[in-house]
């Protein structure tokens, strides 16, 4: 996702599933492609922690592109204890909410 405009659908007309380490919010989209958007607050961590946290969150949508659904519009947010999470961590926890959609 690129615009506010996006962000603002999907937290107004989205549907949210919370996990362990990350918040999915959702919401369905007209085109084929599932889009991804990040969003990470300065009460997070530094900025060394947030980018790591959006890296992490990347890597796992681009390993598992394949297995999440299409047709969505997804917002990944951290929880408190998501600078403590590895990789397979983040990805397994994205796969399993996203599946719920």
């Amino acid at each position: 996702m690129r615009t506010r405009r996006d962000y603002s659908k999907v937290y107004r007309a989205g549907m949210r599933c919370v996990g362990s380490f990350i918040i999915v919010e959702y919401c369905p989209k007209l085109t084929e492609q599932t889009v991804l958007g990040i969003s990470v607050s300065k009460r997070y961590g530094n900025a060394v922690k947030r980018n790591r946290f959006k890296r992490l969150v990347r890597e796992s949508f681009r390993l598992f592109n394949s297995e999440i659904p299409n047709h969505l519009m997804l917002n990944i947010k951290p929880r408190k204890y998501a600078s403590a999470a590895s990789l397979e961590e983040i990805s397994d926890e994205l796969l399993r909410l996203t599946s719920r959609s």
